[in-house]
């Protein structure tokens, strides 16, 4: 799938990162995902399929139901990870728009193109 636009948004105060709803269309609408950390190159790449291992997340059924969902995951070992090589601040959220690459069969976000979510008052 090309030209979709893929997000994953970080809530580091909840320790939550929100998957997009149109990043799991891009993997073909996976039964589980798998976040891989490329720490060097400040690379987060989420691939899927449709077996479990011991670092899959399961993606439950609502999330292909209704488009408003998304995979939510809790991790304040992620979360904390991404502050202190980003730099980001804990109490913000951040926004991070990634590619699909048919050659890796994941979709790649580039933590150092994330952007600061300004709340509207």
């Amino acid at each position: 799938m090309q030209n979709t636009i893929s997000e994953i948004i970080f809530e580091l105060k909840q320790h939550k990162i929100y998957v997009s709803h149109t990043t799991l269309l891009c993997l073909n609408k996976p039964l589980f995902i798998e976040l891989l950390c490329e720490k060097d190159k400040h690379l987060l790449l989420i691939g899927g399929g449709n077996t479990k291992t011991s670092f899959s997340i399961s993606i439950q059924e609502q999330v292909y139901s209704d488009a408003s969902h998304d995979c939510v995951i809790v991790s304040m070992g992620l979360t904390g990870m991404f502050c202190s090589q980003l730099n980001w601040d804990k109490n913000e959220r951040y926004k991070v728009s990634g590619e699909y690459s048919p050659n890796l069969g994941m979709v790649v976000f580039d933590l150092k193109k994330a952007v600061k979510i300004i709340e509207e008052q």
